[in-house]
């Protein structure tokens, strides 16, 4: 639990930083209503007009944005509109995105359940693409030394992450392991490597 609330606040600091671009839950490949890219496409393989059709939806009342009962309005943001750039080995797609923050965007006032979203695999694959997933959020080491190796090795095993590959190591992030070295994750975990970039 301890590791979900660190994510949350990892997250929380992640939305600060980039934005959610996504439309509805549509999953044809005639692409979006009103346009835009087809779901299967890679968030690397978006040209800027694509960039732009897809914030434009989401500045229009899409997900990426939500008022809670208490008065508040909260800001969803994991995905491509912003100013932190989708990796190069980002393996999402406009689905990966478009699932993400539905599951976001449903939850985002109930922090519970929002913090267990964090921990899906098109969420964690999103995390990743934005360099937001391996932290001292997640990590939470006693020091420095330690704290690097288990960033290090985070994002190496992380490297090109993909939704496969996520499902299997999800229970890292939501488990009381303190400052994993992804090179030894303990079992089940460690059978993972075979699902794994």
């Amino acid at each position: 639990m301890r590791a979900l609330s660190r994510m949350m606040s990892a997250a929380l600091a992640v939305a600060a930083l980039v934005s959610g671009c996504s439309s509805s839950s549509n999953n044809s490949t005639d692409g979006p209503p009103g346009g835009g890219p087809p779901p299967t496409t890679k968030l690397t393989d978006l040209t800027p007009a694509q960039v732009n059709q897809v914030c434009l939806q989401q500045a229009s009342g899409g997900p990426g944005a939500a008022s809670c009962a208490d008065g508040g309005a909260n800001s969803l943001n994991i995905g491509v509109c912003s100013n932190t750039a989708i990796q190069s080995d980002c393996t999402a797609t406009v689905a990966t995105s478009q699932t993400c923050m539905a599951k976001l965007t449903n939850d985002v006032c109930d922090y519970q359940a929002y913090t267990a979203d964090l921990a899906t695999p098109e969420c964690l694959v999103m995390l990743a693409c934005t360099q937001s997933l391996c932290t001292n959020a997640l990590c939470f080491c006693s020091n420095a030394n330690s704290l690097s190796n288990c960033e290090a090795t985070c994002r190496g095993y992380t490297k090109g992450l993909t939704t496969g590959c996520a499902s299997c190591i999800a229970g890292v992030f939501t488990t009381t392991l303190s400052c994993p070295d992804f090179t030894m994750l303990p079992a089940p975990y460690d059978q993972c490597a075979a699902s794994c970039p």
